[in-house]
């Protein structure tokens, strides 16, 4: 923008002078200051008062940078847009926007105020009263200003606080009591003993104590427990001094608002965690001070059976290359996700995971997969062409072998076999009423036995029970020949770790689980921290979900302290 600045000078006698200059810039800064490009020499108006700014189209709109804003064709404005033969004033000063003459963009005509009367310096001089001319000095003004602030704001209150009455009497009038100490509201967990301020702060003038959060949370269990870790040797406790010297209040503060005393920031963790070689700790623990940029890769917790049938949980890394599932299962996830579908005794039908894997209640973890519901409508359990709507149960061998020696004992006496290989005294149907001998009785007997051994093992070893789990055949007893190894699934891969499943709804199974190209139910599919990075960050993260540690761990759970690992 180039602009054509005319300042009009009226001379004693009667005549006009003018000034002209010329003023290129994006705007045109209006003001008292001296790096102003209109410089208006009158103490009302500011160091910085408006500014021109050239719009499309030739056109110009004036903003004002004071709240009281200035003229515009007589007009009190913010801003206007302006254009040839529009005034504006400002402080008496007028500038009138006049047709810009060849190469100028805009022209202003200037005409100073009209002197007369006093200067305004002087006026403002002589207006002036300092205090001590009013006969109230700074000094004197100090004083009495501390002294009601410290009977106020401290005496009355360290009254009521000794004199357990006044205390009372002073929490439901206007009058300031202990409460005026206040840095803030208290936690909504905390509001139950309200003006009690002994219960927190036991000793006045003293900082809060852990003994005073213990009387209250004394079942709440620690972060970490130093005499453990200094008893199995893996922390000296002269090399980990943080863990005696840390009070509850270094995480915990209140007087914040009504939230609960919490912090969530990265530092909490990354203190401590950031370089735990340094201190000493078992590299059972890896240092991490960033989800983002310092985190080692996920361990998933799988529970062993030994020997005796013991669970073991052991921690294996997810790029630890023997990392498998003993779970005793055959369930191929490919299989039964088959996006052609499957032919089921109930139809074709095409799986997906919410088939059989549902949430629980908390809405965090899943439902133990349970066959009587998830997975029967497929896998039938019927064990007699004769009978298809005969089921066994899904529970001990010694119980299927038991129902099948019945199932078949009872069509025996009944004369109801139609096996063209089965004895003639089991096949002949008998009246109503009418008993079967003793030889009979025997006969049918034998002949039940044997067809349960040889149906139950058709269901062990070949078209039900095989299926899905390992069996083995013993020589012993007949009811105990068949031992079917029990299902041993992890249900909780990361107990150390807070997780919720109804938190990512609007994600795909398959955006962390890799199932559908899984063929063996020893494969661990429990998404990678790569996988996790996707969407979640640091806490410093604006493109990404900003994660804190204090995000996925949690501390003082109930029997699952955040170093178990380490017992």
């Amino acid at each position: 923008m180039r602009a054509l600045i005319r300042t009009i000078t009226r001379k004693r006698k009667g005549g006009v002078a003018h000034r002209d200059q010329t003023f290129e810039g994006d705007e045109l800064t209006i003001g008292r200051g001296t790096d102003q490009a209109l410089l208006l020499p009158d103490i009302r108006v500011s160091l910085a008062h408006a500014r021109i700014i050239a719009l499309a189209g030739k056109r110009f709109r004036v903003e004002s940078l004071v709240v009281a804003g200035i003229r515009v064709n007589d007009e009190r404005e913010q801003n206007a847009v302006v254009k040839p033969g529009d005034n504006i004033e400002i402080a008496g000063t007028r500038i009138q926007v006049i047709k810009a003459p060849k190469g100028y963009d805009l022209a202003l005509e200037i005409t100073p105020a009209a002197p007369g009367g006093e200067a305004t310096e002087d006026l403002v001089a002589r207006s002036r009263m300092s205090l001590a001319e009013g006969g109230f000095g700074k000094r004197r003004a100090s004083w009495a200003l501390f002294l009601i602030v410290f009977v106020v704001a401290f005496m009355i209150p360290l009254a009521g606080v000794f004199i357990a009455p006044l205390g009372g009497l002073l929490r439901g009038t206007p009058l300031p009591g202990d409460g005026a100490w206040e840095a803030g509201e208290l936690q909504a967990a905390h509001k139950f003993f309200g003006y009690r301020c002994e219960t927190c702060h036991q000793r006045p003038f003293q900082r809060v104590r852990d003994a005073a959060c213990t009387a209250c949370h004394s079942t709440t269990p620690g972060h970490v427990d130093p005499v453990k870790l200094v008893a199995t040797g893996l922390v000296v406790s002269s090399s980990f001094p943080e863990l005696e010297t840390t009070r509850c209040a270094s995480c915990h503060a209140d007087h914040n608002g009504s939230h609960p005393a919490l912090r969530y920031d990265q530092a909490l963790c990354a203190d401590c965690h950031s370089d735990l070689t340094h201190n000493a700790v078992a590299s059972e623990l890896m240092d991490a001070s960033d989800f983002l940029d310092d985190h080692p890769q996920f361990k998933v917790t799988l529970t062993r059976y030994g020997f005796d049938g013991d669970a073991v949980e052991t921690r294996v890394g997810l790029d630890d290359p023997g990392l498998l599932e003993t779970s005793s299962l055959e369930f191929p996830h490919d299989a039964h996700l088959d996006a052609e579908g499957l032919d089921t005794p109930s139809g074709h039908r095409v799986l997906n995971c919410g088939d059989c894997h549902q949430l629980d209640a908390a809405g965090g973890l899943m439902l133990p997969v349970n066959f009587e519901t998830m997975c029967q409508d497929c896998h039938l359990l019927n064990f007699d062409p004769t009978a298809p709507d005969r089921q066994l149960p899904h529970g001990k061998p010694e119980q299927v072998l038991f129902l099948l020696e019945e199932f078949y004992a009872g069509r025996a006496l009944r004369g109801e076999v139609q096996d063209p290989t089965a004895p003639e005294g089991v096949r002949t149907r008998r009246r109503p009423g009418q008993q079967p001998t003793r030889q009979e009785q025997q006969v049918a007997w034998g002949w039940a036995q044997q067809k349960a051994r040889r149906v139950g093992k058709d269901l062990f070893e070949g078209r039900a029970c095989g299926v899905c789990h390992e069996v083995t055949e013993t020589a012993g007893d007949v009811d105990t020949r068949w031992q079917v190894q029990p299902a041993r699934v992890t249900g909780n891969w990361f107990p150390g770790a807070f997780f919720r499943h109804n938190s990512h709804a609007s994600m795909a199974c398959g955006d962390c689980h890799d199932a559908r190209s899984s063929s063996a139910s020893t494969d661990v599919l429990m998404p990678g921290i790569d996988n996790c990075r996707d969407c979640h960050g640091n806490e410093r993260s604006d493109n990404l979900l900003a994660s804190a540690c204090i995000t996925c761990h949690r501390y003082h759970v109930p029997g699952n302290p955040a170093m178990a690992a380490l017992d």
